[in-house]
């Protein structure tokens, strides 16, 4: 079986939803969150794992389990991963926090599957939970290709249900102040992004 050390690409994981879709039974629409929307959004980028926000998402659990499988990868795994082996993981609101939004964006569309994510600024404000060295890469990147202001970003932390993340978040706000500007032309945050 082919590993990837490194993670998949943009490409490499559109390839690998293709095979997804072909396998399900039943249409599926999955929610990005995390890294993958900046790889689907020209981030020169690489991730092991496909985050998939499960309130945003609608799919028959054992449905995509078997789809996901038979396309070679794992699916939401909870004890240790194989090295190298790509995998999707569901994502429930506990640690993550996404905050409301009103309109999705389709990011890639294929026979019976359909990728989509939540307004960029609702993307920026998860990772600052966090906060690792990548996530503020992250971060960066999606901020100036997408235009989105510090203010947009902190109107959706305000929305956060109160508890530990949303004061972890609120915390983590002075990063916003401290990153640095890259130049880049703004992207109108509309759909799709990608059709195969």
């Amino acid at each position: 079986m082919t590993t990837f050390e490194h993670g998949l690409n943009a490409d490499q994981w559109a390839e690998k939803l293709e095979k997804i879709s072909l396998y399900l039974e039943h249409p599926a629409s999955l929610c990005i969150i995390g890294s993958a929307v900046g790889m689907f959004a020209q981030q020169i980028r690489t991730s092991i794992d496909l985050d998939i926000w499960n309130n945003g998402s609608s799919f028959f659990y054992s449905d995509l389990k078997q789809a996901v499988e038979k396309a070679g990868l794992l699916f939401n795994p909870k004890e240790e991963m194989e090295p190298g082996r790509p995998y999707i993981q569901i994502v429930q609101p506990d640690i993550v926090q996404i905050g409301p939004y009103d309109e999705t964006i389709t990011v890639l569309r294929e026979t019976g599957l359909t990728i989509i994510r939540p307004p960029i600024e609702n993307i920026i404000a998860s990772k600052l939970t966090r906060a690792s060295p990548r996530d503020l890469e992250d971060i960066m990147y999606l901020k100036n290709h997408f235009g989105i202001s510090n203010e947009q970003i902190k109107a959706v932390i305000n929305k956060f249900p109160p508890g530990i993340t949303k004061e972890q978040t609120l915390e983590n706000i002075v990063y916003l102040d401290v990153l640095p500007e890259r130049p880049e032309p703004k992207k109108p945050d509309i759909g799709p992004e990608t059709e195969r």
